[in-house]
């Protein structure tokens, strides 16, 4: 029988857990092809008309890192941008994928989030190619 752990008012999950970051995985079933917008969602499928889902932030912490790979784009000019979008807004934390690039990481531009704020990635192809599946995972260290 497992034990049960009582959180009391004032203690949060790092307090009373020991889990000081937690990740979150974003998949994009499908390509985002060249010249368009996808929201990349936390149920493993693309969207092209806005932010549909979300994961919904419980308690207030930092996005301190982000880790994408996708399918392998054309060459040349081509890009695939990658962007955090906070409660709809699009973020400066980003990664770009140039050329026949596969995956990259970032911990720049680190994002402050509180309880209740919706999180979910924006993928933007450039003009002439796209991607293919995309993988996203952010993590996110509890304040």
């Amino acid at each position: 029988m497992a034990d049960t752990i009582l959180i009391t008012e004032g203690q949060s999950n790092k307090d009373v857990l020991d889990v000081g970051s937690y990740v979150v995985p974003f998949t994009g079933s499908g390509a985002i092809g060249g010249g368009n917008t996808r929201y990349i969602q936390p149920n493993g499928e693309l969207w092209n008309a806005g932010e549909a889902l979300y994961y919904i932030i419980p308690e207030a912490g930092t996005i301190v890192s982000m880790y994408a790979y996708a399918g392998i784009l054309a060459g040349g000019a081509d890009k695939l941008d990658l962007y955090v979008m906070l409660n709809g807004a699009q973020q400066t934390m980003t990664i770009e994928l140039g050329a026949a690039e596969t995956n990259d990481s970032t911990t720049s531009n680190q994002v402050a989030v509180v309880a209740g704020d919706r999180i979910t990635i924006q993928g933007i192809a450039s003009a002439t190619s796209g991607s293919g599946d995309i993988s996203v995972s952010i993590k996110i260290r509890i304040d």
